[in-house]
């Protein structure tokens, strides 16, 4: 396992480098409206009931069984391919399934090709585990560099939305020896097909022993800090180095994961349905009936939470995206084309002013001196060759339109400031 961390890893302590801990920030990774007090309440609940009990004084145990076979039959209906209970594996947060996931690609000789923008894990895990990058694409499906100058065999990272600008991406036209499917948002700022629901066509044209897909809970919930995670592979291989990972890690320790993420595979289930209460995914007395009593009601308490906590996400996302409408964003970019699919998550060019090569400097200088953090387009996988192939003048910030509309836009002000200060040669980039 090599200890070489990614391009973007390093671009990160660059960008922090002097810049106060306690400073403001703009483009956080984790979702900033309130979490539901309903399901907070029912979690504490949960600790002091005799069922959960066992959860707290054992590794494992029974329920993780019975709430994969709930997952499982849950996910079977709404891709319309078979998940069985054995496919399903959950981790601490999508973050340690990628790892895993890619850790067993590169030890069966993989490439891989990323989507940019991307999450740290999928560059980091890639590049820890010796794994080369075969290609990067955009949302147009474009590739740098052309497939044909790119090493087999290769593993297409599939991101929907993508995490980083929250758009939906096109593909690149190669046929990959492995395709990733990870989705980390469902809900955004309009209603639309849930990702996760959407996700079925994919699969059902895909071979399934050669795919995997990985979700989480935490960012649509709010709720990071728990670490729901969930792994779904068909691939004996890749279920068996999972299985085998626990040797040397403790994956999916935490007592809350599963039940957290069974909840909310059936909220989104029965959040997207169009039929009456009998099309419901799962009532108390069929949860319970795989489940248990107690732990049955405390799975359908909390996914009928997780569904009114949907509404008021959308309303917190929509008032976010309000702000960006009447900010100076619009008035410099074409909001159609970083307009977020689903998510909190939007990338706003700055390019005009600031290219690539200063792009890293600039937001050092705006952190150090107006006290705001910000998240350059080079924290986010690939490298400047890559990113300037890929998107040609469109250096540029991650934008959390989860925050609160008064925090944005004096955030956005702040941003519009310091840039403004540097492309005039005022506060100078160290």
């Amino acid at each position: 396992m090599s200890t070489v961390n990614a391009e973007c890893v390093d671009v990160y302590k660059k960008v922090r480098a002097g810049v106060d801990s306690d400073s403001g920030q703009i483009g956080q990774g984790r979702c900033l409206v309130d979490p539901s007090d309903d399901s907070l309440l029912i979690l504490g609940q949960c600790l002091g009931e005799e069922w959960y009990r066992s959860r707290l004084v054992d590794y494992s145990g029974a329920w993780q069984d019975q709430e994969r076979a709930v997952v499982a039959h849950a996910l079977s209906r709404i891709w319309e391919v078979e998940v069985a209970p054995s496919n399903v594996r959950f981790t601490e947060g999508a973050t340690e399934g990628v790892s895993l996931v890619l850790e067993f690609l590169a030890a069966n000789g993989f490439s891989v090709a990323l989507p940019l923008p991307s999450y740290y894990i999928f560059e980091q895990s890639r590049a820890v585990n010796g794994m080369p990058v075969a290609l990067y694409y955009n949302e147009n499906g474009n590739t740098f560099p052309i497939p044909d100058e790119t090493p087999d065999p290769i593993a297409l990272v599939s991101v929907t939305p993508n995490g980083v600008s929250g758009r939906m991406f096109q593909e690149p036209d190669i046929d990959p020896g492995y395709s990733v499917f990870d989705t980390a948002f469902q809900i955004g700022h309009r209603a639309h097909d849930l990702p996760l629901m959407t996700l079925g066509e994919k699969l059902r044209n895909t071979d399934l022993e050669r795919c995997v897909v990985t979700f989480t809970a935490s960012k649509d919930l709010s709720l990071p800090g728990l670490r729901p995670g969930v792994v779904v592979s068909w691939d004996d291989r890749l279920i068996e180095s999972i299985d085998q990972s626990r040797f040397a890690r403790s994956y999916c320790l935490n007592p809350h994961g599963s039940l957290v993420s069974t909840s909310y595979v059936l909220a989104v289930g029965n959040y997207s349905r169009d039929g009456g209460e009998e099309d419901a995914f799962a009532d108390v007395g069929w949860v319970a009936a795989h489940v248990g009593a107690g732990a049955g009601h405390a799975i359908s308490s909390l996914s009928e939470s997780m569904i009114a906590h949907f509404g008021t996400l959308m309303n917190g996302l929509a008032s976010g995206w309000d702000v960006i409408e009447h900010s100076w964003i619009a008035d410099e970019c074409d909001l159609t084309k970083i307009e977020p699919y689903a998510g909190y998550s939007t990338h706003v060019p700055v390019g005009r002013t600031i290219g690539y090569e200063n792009l890293v400097a600039a937001c050092n200088s705006v952190g150090r001196n107006f006290r705001l953090k910000l998240n350059p387009t080079l924290m986010f996988g690939g490298n400047e060759a890559a990113w300037n192939g890929l998107y040609p003048h469109g250096a540029g910030v991650r934008v959390n339109i989860s925050e609160s509309p008064a925090c944005l836009e004096r955030a956005l002000r702040t941003v519009k400031a310091g840039l403004d200060s540097i492309s005039r040669g005022g506060k100078r980039c160290a």
